[in-house]
């Protein structure tokens, strides 16, 4: 029972415990409020380095992506400009471009704006222009009068010539999305400069304007003191610094990262009032948090006390019905300091059991508690309680001992290891007079036998049933993973007790029959699904062994149920990548091969919309991988896949069968109009440029064989197999396109079938 003393010291321990948090708590205040605006100014740079970069990667994506558009009108020979402007125009608006012109070498051309022809004279573009003339992309910042615009030169060169020059006006928009940041509840203000302080963009969050996150603002220009300032900061190009400045009337926490690249300064403002207003936050925040602390700091100290005085009640009571306990069990109670160590406590039952008084039974056989086992089972019960103590177990043993009248009676002993403290142990045990209970000895041993299989399996599911009675019982975590009880040993006959999973039921019932059948096999076991408290199946192991009486019949059931889920899973994991592609994740061409002959199998087409078999075969992948090596041509390989992934659903059957080989069977009905859009997209997007530093880079593309269930085949063989003629078809015709195998004419499909056999022959 706790002592007073002890209460009272627990209580000022946790009073000075929760004194000394109020004081860190006010430290933390102070120290927080004094650091909150460089925190502040830290973050407003972090912003601003994420919008500059955010900003940097679109210049530099719209720019790639117009290169790639000027690469394919440069192999289309885009001679006459007015057609090829108005061809390329919807591609061309959508990569980003306002107004754009295609002129020649001399600067005219056709311009998109005006329908008309393009003279590049007083356009402000010629600088752009004459570096086009050399080969290099380019872009800048030019004035118009009304403010700036972003304008881009792109050459388009053939066979390593420039033959025309794009010139063109990007959105504003598109620039300004990369400048727009929600941080600082929407009070944050993004602007650009190129290198001659003129303001290019300017961007403040959704649903405001400048002029109202900076009232200070005029007409979207700078007060003359900040813009002083900043013409003073663009001076020291290399700095990305946080600053804050202030003028008479406003104050503002400032960033500039500089775009080294560009010349121009990304530039983000911050009202002075908005970290004011954080600062006030912090202090109200805390200042709840102090007294909030102070408050459940006292709720605490009364819980606490409520629980000492509960549990001296409960150690109070506690004793009490240990004593009661001791009287009123029908054996004895001994207490003593090891095997070999004399009696510290013996229950008056204990001494009525055996016919003594305290006094007799002490002069009898002293304190010792080995003197008071007969003679003759001294040694043996004495190993015995030894070997089980040394093993961790519960002392279980049986010997005889000399009685007032001078009989000897056994005794069970059941006793257990107590470690009071540091150096402290006893034995505690329980004694019955088992002479005359042969029958509790049978029950005694297979208690026994159930104590130590429960003891060596506890980290699993156990389960048992009487044969004799037919009792089921099973452990707690049955319940817990489960959530009720069930005879998984006997048929569920009206399916809805066990909950199995509907393909495993024909496991369970053979496994119910062998087990009461064959009652003399040492152990069955089964691997099945079962549902748990979840409502989801897992794999679970169950195992049954019998016990067997003295008579040699089976008179108990006793199994373990295991959790293999993990390794069911793994196992499933490994069966699926042994049907994928590793460079790519797609299916490899078996798995391909056996998914569309399933679906062939399951669907058979009536209407007037066809299925879509592609072969995609790569135009000269062997010099990629020749000249640059394997690691080019598999990063290639990589590349093309994805585009091959985006061109279709989810629910198509993608799969690379060679190669540079990739096959696609569209699982959705389609009229052959939209079977060829598909098609020529597919092609048009099937372009990459392949190489690295040491050398130019080489183009690569894919012809397309398309072949069409019901009309080309009927099963995977001959839809394959045409397919992979139309695709020879497309090579033989010049590569990147794509050929239908019902247009190839008899001669035509000859010459595959002749080519492909002479392949497979060199193979």
């Amino acid at each position: 029972m706790a002592k007073p003393s002890s209460t009272f010291t627990t209580i000022i321990c946790i009073a000075m415990f929760l004194i000394a948090l109020l004081i860190v708590v006010r430290e933390y205040t102070s120290e927080t409020t004094g650091h909150l605006s460089q925190d502040i100014t830290t973050r407003l740079a972090e912003v601003s380095r994420r919008v500059a970069d955010d900003f940097d990667r679109n210049i530099d994506s719209q720019l790639i992506e117009l290169q790639n558009i000027t690469s394919f009108m440069a192999q289309e020979d885009c001679r006459q400009f007015k057609k090829c402007v108005l061809y390329y125009a919807p591609l061309l608006r959508a990569a980003g471009l306002k107004k754009f012109a295609l002129v020649d070498l001399d600067g005219k051309g056709f311009c998109s704006d005006k329908g008309e022809a393009f003279d590049l004279t007083s356009t402000g573009k010629e600088e752009l222009f004459y570096h086009a003339l050399s080969g290099s992309a380019g872009f800048a910042a030019i004035s118009d009068g009304k403010g700036s615009k972003i304008a881009v030169a792109i050459p388009l060169s053939r066979n390593g010539k420039v033959v025309s020059i794009l010139l063109g006006e990007l959105e504003d928009r598109v620039m300004k999305k990369n400048l727009v940041t929600r941080a600082f509840g929407d009070r944050t203000c993004n602007m650009v400069f190129d290198d001659k302080g003129r303001m290019l963009f300017w961007a403040v969050p959704p649903g405001n304007d400048i002029e109202k996150v900076f009232p200070q603002m005029e007409e979207k220009g700078l007060p003359p003191p900040l813009r002083e300032y900043l013409k003073t900061v663009f001076s020291d190009t290399q700095s990305q610094t946080s600053r804050f400045i202030k003028d008479d009337k406003h104050a503002y926490y400032l960033t500039h990262i500089p775009l080294e690249k560009y010349g121009w300064q990304i530039v983000s403002l911050l009202p002075e009032e908005v970290v004011s207003h954080l600062v006030d936050r912090q202090n109200a925040i805390t200042s709840t948090l102090a007294w909030r602390m102070s408050v459940l700091a006292g709720l605490v100290l009364l819980f606490i006390i409520f629980i000492l005085q509960r549990y001296n009640r409960t150690i109070r009571r506690q004793q009490e019905d240990y004593r009661s306990i001791i009287s009123s069990i029908s054996g004895g109670v001994i207490k003593f300091a090891g095997l070999h160590g004399n009696f510290q406590f013996i229950s008056p039952n204990f001494l009525k059991m055996l016919g003594y008084r305290k006094e007799e039974f002490l002069q009898r056989f002293g304190m010792s508690f080995a003197h008071s086992i007969f003679e003759a089972d001294r040694e043996s019960a004495l190993r015995t309680m030894q070997q089980q103590l040394d093993s961790g177990i519960p002392i279980d043993v049986e010997y005889r001992t000399r009685a007032k009248n001078g009989n000897l009676i056994w005794l069970y002993h059941k006793g257990s290891l107590v470690q009071a403290g540091p150096g402290q142990t006893y034995i505690q045990s329980i004694v019955f007079d088992s002479t005359h209970n042969k029958e509790a000895a049978q029950a005694k041993r297979i208690s026994d036998e159930r104590y130590q299989f429960i003891l060596e399996q506890h980290d699993i599911i156990i389960f048992e049933q009487n044969l004799i009675s037919g009792h089921f019982s099973c452990s707690a975590r049955w319940i817990q993973t489960f959530g009720k009880v069930f005879n998984i040993l006997e048929p569920d006959t009206d399916l809805s007790l066990i909950p199995v999973h509907v393909d495993d039921r024909e496991l369970l019932e053979d496994f119910q029959k062998n087990v009461h059948h064959n009652l003399h096999e040492s152990k069955l076991f089964v691997e099945l699904r079962l549902r748990d408290t979840s409502g989801l199946y897992h794999w679970y192991r169950i195992e049954a062994s019998n016990l067997i009486s003295a008579q040699g019949k089976p008179i108990y059931i006793i199994g373990i149920i295991t959790d293999i889920d993990k390794q069911k899973l793994l196992e499933l994991r490994l069966r699926t990548q042994a049907t994928r592609d590793s460079a790519t994740g797609m299916h490899n061409k078996r798995a391909t091969e056996q998914a569309i002959s399933r679906f062939l199998g399951m669907h058979n087409n009536l209407g007037p919309d066809v299925y879509a078999m592609f072969m995609i075969d790569f135009d000269n992948f062997k010099s990629i991988n020749d000249r640059f090596g394997h690691a080019v041509g598999d990063k290639a390989i990589y590349q093309m896949a994805q585009i091959i992934r985006r061109n279709f659903r989810s629910t198509d059957i993608v799969g690379r069968v060679g190669g540079d080989e990739f096959l696609v069977f569209c699982t959705e009905p389609m009229p052959m109009q939209k079977i060829r859009e598909r098609a020529t997209v597919l092609v048009h997007q099937l372009h990459l440029q392949c190489g690295n530093h040491d050398a130019e880079d080489v183009p690569l593309t894919a012809s397309v064989g398309i072949a069409c269930n019901p009309s080309d085949g009927q099963d995977f063989t001959d839809l394959y197999k045409h397919a992979d003629m139309a695709t020879y078809e497309a090579k033989r015709r010049g590569r990147n396109q794509c050929v239908f195998y019902a247009e190839l004419t008899v001669s035509e499909q000859q010459n595959a079938r002749d080519s492909l056999l002479a392949e497979e022959n060199r193979d």
